[in-house]
């Protein structure tokens, strides 16, 4: 019998997002890390949740996922999270600081670190509230310019993210549910519980990069941006997150 430790990486995703839409970084993820088993969680309301409602605070958001996680935890586990994602993991942190042995946070940010219009970039606005009031080809683009930059993966991901929508919709209301919990997120009370690792850029047209600079400065951690990509860094540069995910690891392992 094998004493070899199993060793996993959680992805928890943003707002009206699921595992599927992460497809390629999942993929990159796991060549990069081939000891590792590479998870994604739907938030509930997403997904195979789709017909769940969004918990309005972010603890029970955490509490609904924990279920999932005790369920397929390894001896070693790491969590990434995604915009609210990264709020979500943020707060496992702090209730149930034994399920992990590093956070990452991708273009994040705290209620109680960053200002309103710095979470939600005001000039952007419009454009999210056309892409969760449309459907198909329109709602897509509509998220694709709002999260992405490299044009490169516009129309493989606007297809992808067609047909899944299509298989589990997302709701207006569910999706109006996350910006909830997100805007009540407060974290005055945290400390650094875990080695983190902090990832911005400083071309997110959703979030302002501030956010994430003061995310990283509060947990006094280690801050990394990629020069080019949008909010979803990691659909549009999969391989660099990968690769300041696996330095961060080998690091504080």
């Amino acid at each position: 019998m094998s004493n070899q430790k199993s060793k996993k990486i959680f992805l928890i995703l943003g707002i009206a997002r699921e595992k599927r839409n992460w497809s390629k970084p999942i993929k990159v993820l796991q060549v990069t890390f081939p000891d590792f088993e590479v998870i994604a969680l739907d938030n509930p309301g997403m997904g195979e949740y789709h017909k769940t409602a969004v918990p309005l605070s972010i603890e029970k958001n955490v509490d609904f996922l924990k279920t999932s996680f005790d369920k397929l935890k390894g001896d070693e586990n790491y969590f990434i999270g995604w915009s609210l994602g990264g709020m979500i993991v943020s707060k496992w942190s702090q209730l149930y600081p034994k399920d992990m042995n590093g956070i990452v946070l991708i273009t994040s940010s705290y209620g109680s670190l960053s200002m309103v219009w710095q979470r939600l970039r005001t000039l952007i606005i419009p454009l999210v509230v056309f892409a969760i009031i449309s459907k198909g080809k329109r709602r897509e683009n509509g998220m694709f310019n709002t999260t992405c930059k490299n044009e490169q993966n516009r129309e493989r991901l606007v297809n992808e993210w067609i047909k899944i929508d299509e298989e589990s919709p997302v709701t207006v209301i569910n999706i109006i549910r996350q910006l909830i919990a997100a805007t009540l997120f407060y974290t005055k009370s945290f400390k650094k519980l875990h080695p983190t690792l902090v990832l911005g850029a400083p071309n997110d047209q959703l979030v302002n990069n501030k956010c994430s600079k003061a995310i990283a400065t509060f947990l006094d951690a280690p801050y990394k941006e990629h020069p080019t990509a949008g909010h979803d860094v990691f659909n549009d540069e999969p391989e660099w997150v990968a690769k300041e995910v696996l330095f961060f690891i080998n690091e504080y392992k």
